[in-house]
């Protein structure tokens, strides 16, 4: 589970209900249990989304040289960062708001929902954006000790979140719509395009080593195509 918040994976709530209505799948629960954990469900959050202080950037290319946060323990998100010629600075879920206040980065890749307390013009800057890119997906991930729990326990949790998937995502969905239009920023088509590939080819490499799952990331391309068959990975597409 943990590769659902892959870089480049999973681009909208659509598609994050449409995992979690498999998660009782025979083929998808065994790939959840393991020896010593069980994952049983994941709380959608939404997507991520770069906020920046800045309209002057509306290309990849004038990422370069950018001061980007990216967490410690993610090698996908730094090694997304430098592709594009920007600077990876390490923060965490405890202090990226504070390191964007204090301008110790320039952008901060992060889901609506963190924002939502904030007046991003008067917190952040006058001219504050959020791109309307998702870069990966944000969402909390239940695991157990399954021999903690009764027998079974897991699979009953798991179908918890296939009956709720619409209700949890719907709740996604209402934080990022609580978030005013004029913030949203929108970005060609080719340059989404262009990132979309510079994203796939950095999650490949890391499918290949091992540090994404390459069974979950297949399923979720798939998923992904079903809502988007343009994606340039989609067989329709080609």
């Amino acid at each position: 589970m943990g590769s659902t918040s892959g870089i480049g994976l999973i681009p909208n709530n659509r598609t994050a209900r449409n995992l979690l209505q498999l998660l009782n799948h025979p083929t998808i629960e065994k790939r959840l249990i393991n020896k010593d954990y069980e994952a049983v469900g994941m709380i959608p959050v939404g997507t991520a989304n770069m906020v920046m202080k800045t309209k002057k950037i509306s290309k990849v290319a004038q990422l370069r040289g950018q001061r980007i946060g990216v967490l410690a323990n993610n090698p996908p998100q730094q090694a997304l960062v430098r592709s594009v010629g920007a600077q990876p600075v390490y923060v965490d879920l405890s202090n990226a708001i504070a390191q964007f206040q204090q301008n110790k980065i320039d952008i901060m890749p992060a889901p609506v929902y963190g924002l939502l307390p904030y007046n991003l013009q008067k917190d952040f800057g006058p001219d504050t954006q959020v791109i309307n890119f998702p870069l990966a997906y944000f969402g909390v991930n239940i695991i157990i000790k399954p021999q903690a729990y009764p027998a079974n326990f897991g699979r009953k949790i798991r179908a918890w979140f296939v009956q709720n998937s619409q209700l949890l995502t719907n709740r996604a969905i209402q934080w990022e719509n609580h978030l005013p239009a004029y913030y949203w920023v929108d970005v060609s088509f080719y340059e989404k395009q262009s990132y979309d590939i510079m994203v796939a080819k950095i999650r490949n490499q890391y499918v290949r080593s091992g540090y994404y799952d390459a069974y979950f990331v297949e399923l979720m391309k798939r998923l992904r195509c079903i809502d988007d068959p343009r994606y340039f990975e989609c067989p329709m597409s080609r």
